[in-house]
């Protein structure tokens, strides 16, 4: 059987009220409850649920401790977006047949209790944006190495909290049927572990905005071939020794990783060039490098990845120039290379970038004219080649610009008069 809550459709306000509903075979029944404040005792008796989804509304005040009591039956509890706050149950082991817990985005505080390893049968846990502290070793109220040795675990995600300490070692990990894994936004430090090799499953894997330093452990990440989504963004890492630039990106690419769509390695400390071998990653949609020490030119095969959407390469030490035999796109939509030393003519090539809604080439050392071309650029919301040493006179074809919002062409040497389309005299 099943519990959900359905909103009322009133305009009540904090009187408010849901429809609850139970659902098994042939039984059915309703009961009337407040969207707000605390949970009604009456859930309590409902000793037979399977699944209960209270997501998604405003309830407040802490979960009992022997939550399990009240549903010892229970494989899938919802408890996200409310208010809750407190300790999480510390009793919560002894839901037996817990499938799936999400507890995510309440006001939880404190650590996660270690007995929580005993669900052999959980596949899910989501505890991200609370207030969770602790260091992510050891005993009891903080990360507990079992949650790494939970073999029945698809998703962990304890993103937005405030966890600091080190990943566990190698030798707790047992991890096998992961799939996704989310901890942005805590106070992690030191390495990147190698093991992750050993969850084949992997599909997202997200460490960005901790305190990461050390090599990316391009090698074993290269080993995931399901990998789809790597984030690795603010932190402060580097590539592997003897190999500090982003060359790691050839472990990641040749002929590994070709289910990856997305990279995100912003604010970190990668240096040396973008290699040609990134065009082995054919799936890629969206790929952001912006804030790291990247040099030289940007590749030529950068432009043949037919399904990215999304390029940021903005904030790096790019050199050299656009390549004026690089490929059309007709699907890209985001363009940012901004505050690089990129220099020559802008290529006439960009104008037929059909689809682009975005395009940042401002404080590079571009020159000569902006190109007749960009005026076929019909998506176009947002241009801005300020910064630059652009010259002679702005094209009269930017007047097609139909849904050009954002327009920056300052500190440039541009000449002449301003076009006379109703778009650049507003």
């Amino acid at each position: 059987m099943a519990l959900m809550l359905e909103e009322d459709l009133t305009s009540s306000g904090v009187g408010c009220s849901s429809k609850f509903y139970v659902m098994g075979k042939k039984k059915t029944k309703r009961m009337r409850m407040r969207r707000k404040g605390t949970i009604s005792p009456l859930i309590g008796n409902l000793s037979f649920l399977v699944s209960l989804d209270l997501r998604n509304n405003s309830f407040s005040g802490t979960l009992p401790m022997d939550i399990c009591n009240y549903w010892p039956n229970i494989q899938s509890l919802d408890l996200s977006f409310n208010k809750f706050s407190g300790q999480l149950p510390s009793e919560i082991h002894r839901c037996k047949g817990l499938v799936e817990l999400f507890l995510g985005y309440n006001m939880f505080d404190g650590g996660i209790p270690t007995d929580i390893g005993s669900l052999h049968k959980l596949e899910l846990l989501d505890l991200g944006g609370n207030n969770l502290i602790g260091t992510i070793p050891s005993t009891v109220g903080l990360v507990p190495h079992v949650i790494f040795s939970m073999s029945s675990l698809r998703i962990i995600d304890l993103r937005r909290n405030t966890f600091s300490g080190y990943l566990p070692s190698g030798s707790s990990y047992r991890l096998h049927n992961l799939e996704r894994l989310y901890l942005p936004g805590n106070q992690l430090e030191g390495n990147i572990p190698s093991y992750f090799s050993n969850s084949p499953k992997l599909i997202q894997l997200d460490f960005g905005f901790n305190l990461l330093t050390g090599p990316i452990p391009a090698t074993s990440l290269g080993k995931l071939n399901n990998l789809r989504y790597l984030a690795l963004q603010g932190n402060q890492l580097t590539g592997e020794p003897g190999n500090p630039e982003l060359n790691f990106l050839t472990d990641l690419s040749n002929c590994s990783l070709q289910q990856l769509g997305e990279i995100s390695f912003r604010n970190n400390e990668i240096t040396g060039p973008i290699p040609d071998c990134i065009l082995n990653l054919s799936l890629l949609q969206k790929l952001v490098l912006s804030a790291n020490r990247l040099n030289s030119s940007i590749p030529v095969p950068l432009w043949d990845l037919e399904n990215l959407l999304f390029l940021n390469l903005s904030s790096n030490f790019l050199s050299a120039s656009l390549s004026a035999s690089m490929r059309k796109s007709s699907v890209i939509e985001n363009v940012d290379l901004s505050r690089n030393q990129i220099s020559g003519n802008i290529p006439s090539v960009l104008g037929a970038f059909e689809s682009l809604i975005s395009l940042n080439l401002s404080k590079n050392t571009f020159e000569g004219k902006i190109p007749q071309s960009f005026g076929d650029l019909r998506a176009l919301d947002i241009l801005d080649l300020s910064y630059n040493d652009l010259s002679d006179t702005i094209p009269k074809s930017l007047e097609k610009l139909a849904h050009l919002k954002h327009l920056n062409l300052s500190f440039n040497k541009l000449t002449g008069e301003i076009p006379t389309g109703d778009l650049l005299q507003t």
